[in-house]
């Protein structure tokens, strides 16, 4: 039996949010998972709950997923859901230090 593909935008998830306030309680409206309701919300800035907070700041001190899984004991799949899709260019100031190397990297090997 065919069932069609029900697409969930970002401003559906952020509109269930509010009036839900819980990852579980958004997912299951919208039967999609929790992580993925995580990471709309915290794309669209949104601040989930206070362990999503210290990810978020741990991560701004550019401490990479591993470094910060490994802090607050959590799996670092756990960790990347919490963080934005959209992240800091390797331009930014706050690089880390993979980025510096893979900056460093492309500059050297340019033709």
């Amino acid at each position: 039996m065919y069932r069609p593909i029900k697409i969930i935008s970002d401003d559906m998830i952020l509109s269930s949010w509010d009036s839900h306030k819980t990852l579980g309680g958004v997912a299951h409206e919208l039967g999609i998972s929790c992580g993925r309701v995580a990471k709309a919300l915290s794309s669209a800035g949104v601040i989930i709950n206070d362990t999503h907070k210290k990810i978020l700041e741990l991560y701004a001190e550019t401490k990479s997923v591993n470094e910060i899984a490994a802090f607050l004991k959590l799996n670092p799949q756990v960790i990347q859901t919490y963080l934005p899709r959209i992240r800091p260019a390797y331009g930014k100031p706050n690089r880390t230090t993979n980025a510096l190397r893979i900056a460093k990297h492309r500059t050297h090997n340019k033709l």
